[in-house]
């Protein structure tokens, strides 16, 4: 769902909305990674290895440079990690939810 303007008519300044287009704070969103990340089992996982993960999982250098925004390949270069097995693919679920 698209987020609500505000009173301005303007559009709220974040990043990721929930499904009723209310905003996610950083706090909220942290919640989330850490139930999902306990659920899943990953108890070394970090927030902040989303953005290489990401980069890894691009395309090619191009399209990674593109998504983090680096003017410099050399710098995308850093965040990109050898690909252990194959991409997986987002699930239609809830987390928790096993059917």
């Amino acid at each position: 769902m698209a987020p609500s303007r505000g009173p301005t008519g303007s559009l709220p300044l974040f990043l990721v909305y929930d499904r009723e287009g209310h905003p996610l704070t950083q706090n909220m969103l942290r919640n989330r990674f850490e139930k999902a990340r306990e659920l899943a089992g990953l108890k070394e996982a970090q927030f902040r290895d989303l953005r290489g993960k990401a980069a890894s999982d691009s395309e090619d250098l191009e399209q990674a440079q593109r998504l983090l925004g680096h003017t410099k390949a050399s710098t995308t270069d850093r965040y990109i990690r050898a690909r252990v097995g194959g991409v997986a693919r987002p699930v239609n679920r809830k987390i928790g939810d096993r059917n």
